[in-house]
């Protein structure tokens, strides 16, 4: 998780959707999936505690590029049979 937290870290110094931010964000996506994907379910946990606080604050509705992401989140669980992490997902943008 040391490292999840890092690279949020780093991409935080960049501005939001630059080309820098963006190539973080990649590489936190792939390093999170495959820790998902090796069994390392603490990190689904975490990755639908952080989208989830973020679309409570309203970006899914506002932010066309957060909403991509959260919805690109719910299509990966549920291709890989995570479906109680796309549901809880789908959850907070349903309330």
């Amino acid at each position: 998780m040391t490292t999840y937290r890092e690279l949020l870290a780093r991409r935080n110094e960049f501005a939001i959707y630059s080309p820098e931010w963006k190539e973080i964000g990649d590489l936190i996506d792939a390093y999170v999936r495959a820790q998902i994907l090796a069994g390392h379910m603490e990190f689904a946990n975490m990755i639908v505690g952080d989208l989830g606080d973020i679309a409570e604050y309203g970006a899914y509705e506002n932010d066309p590029e957060f909403k991509k992401e959260y919805d690109g989140y719910i299509e990966w669980f549920r291709n890989w049979n995570f479906d109680e992490y796309a549901d809880e997902l789908e959850s907070f943008i349903e309330q």
